[in-house]
């Protein structure tokens, strides 16, 4: 990025020189003529057009102060132009005049006006024209050479810069995304954790809540036979006792997260995910999902199926700059298929990141796998594959 921002230092910089030496030319050019003011005819008309010529342009182009270009352009060809002209045909001979202004305008020329680097690349072949071939003075070929070197270096800076440009704000752009798409991967890691949450809370409240009104109604009854019939309180004791120690398992399935999901489905989380990328990162995402039912998945296999759509969309979007995403869920007889596939950029050879060999890790921790196929300007395709019995 600094190389990138040196870009305009750079384009300053050659304003700079290009004034400079516009300015030397025509001072230059201003002390020639007054020098041979005696054989100049209409000396004060050519010193008037000369100065106006000089002046209006920059009115328009001062670097680091004011600069419309395409206004500069045009009064330096108009003043310029007809000052060369009228000098080619009072001396019979080439005039060095408009090459400065060629130079300087196809540096500033707008893209919609490429097409004046033609006109002016034909330009010192309108004395011919005017003229005939038989000019007096030096090799009108010299002059033609040099019009069109400098023509070509100013046309060159010019697209150099542009490029330069165009590719900082295509950088600065991709910036943008990224950070969009950093955003969205820790709303999504927060959710996920609220959800995991939520889930612990439900669970904890749903065992805990029934197990105590279950406590609480034995106690009763205890109570109650502790002086009418003690056998069957001591009974009734222990079966409390063997519905706590059961009660005591369920919460630890629950901290340590191995019971079964059964309140939020996988494909609503999938969808969840889904529509939150397409909300930040406007990419049109079509989920599908094929198999008659649902299975009952263990909370392993649920999220490591969501850390895989989640880096699969993240990295259609990031590396591919995907603009359309197709995922498919596929409940299988003896497997779980999710595939997502983008219509980005693509590539001939794909690389396996960290997100991606994360991604190997843990699908071959359950036993599953994953394969990326890519194609250069055909898009990507990731599919994650996860064997499952139902049970």
């Amino acid at each position: 990025m600094s190389e990138l921002r040196g870009v305009g230092k750079l384009s300053i910089f050659v304003e700079i020189v290009l004034f400079s030496f516009r300015l030397f030319f025509y001072v230059s050019a201003l002390v020639d003529l007054y020098t041979e003011k005696d054989t100049v005819d209409e000396f004060y008309l050519v010193l008037t057009w000369l100065v106006i010529a000089i002046i209006v342009p920059i009115c328009f182009w001062i670097p680091l102060i004011y600069k419309r270009s395409m206004y500069y352009c045009f009064a330096e060809l108009l003043l310029n132009g007809s000052l060369t002209i009228y000098a080619m045909q009072t001396t019979n001979s080439y005039t060095a005049l408009f090459i400065i202004a060629a130079l300087t305008v196809s540096f500033h020329l707008e893209r919609r006006y490429y097409w004046l680097i033609a006109v002016m690349a034909f330009f010192p072949f309108i004395e011919f024209i005017l003229q005939g071939i038989s000019l007096e003075g030096e090799n009108p070929y010299f002059f033609i050479f040099n019009h069109w070197l400098l023509l070509m270096i100013g046309f060159g800076f010019n697209l150099i810069i542009k490029a330069y440009k165009n590719t900082e704000n295509l950088n600065r752009i991709i910036e943008e995304q990224n950070q969009t798409l950093v955003q969205y991967a820790k709303q999504i890691e927060h959710l996920t954790l609220v959800e995991e949450r939520n889930r612990m809370a439900r669970d904890l409240h749903d065992t805990l809540g029934h197990s105590f009104i279950a406590y609480i109604v034995g106690l009763d009854a205890v109570s109650y036979l502790m002086d009418s019939n003690p056998s069957e309180a001591k009974k009734k004791i222990e079966e409390l006792r063997d519905y706590a120690s059961g009660s005591l398992n369920q919460v630890r399935e629950t901290i340590h997260e191995i019971g079964t999901e059964t309140d939020i489905s996988l494909t609503s989380n999938l969808s969840a995910i889904i529509d939150e990328f397409s909300e930040y990162t406007n990419t049109n995402v079509t989920f599908n999902i094929v198999g008659d039912e649902e299975y009952t998945l263990q909370h392993s296999i649920r999220m490591t199926l969501l850390r895989c759509l989640q880096e699969g969309l993240t990295n259609a979007k990031r590396h591919g700059h995907a603009k359309e995403v197709m995922v498919t869920l596929s409940f299988l007889e003896h497997e779980i298929e999710l595939v997502i596939h983008d219509n980005g950029i693509g590539t001939d050879q794909v690389e396996y990141g960290f997100g991606l060999s994360s991604m190997k890790e843990r699908l071959a921790a359950l036993n599953g796998k994953v394969q990326v196929v890519s194609t250069k300007k055909q898009g990507t395709m990731v599919k994650c594959q996860i064997p499952f019995r139902r049970g």
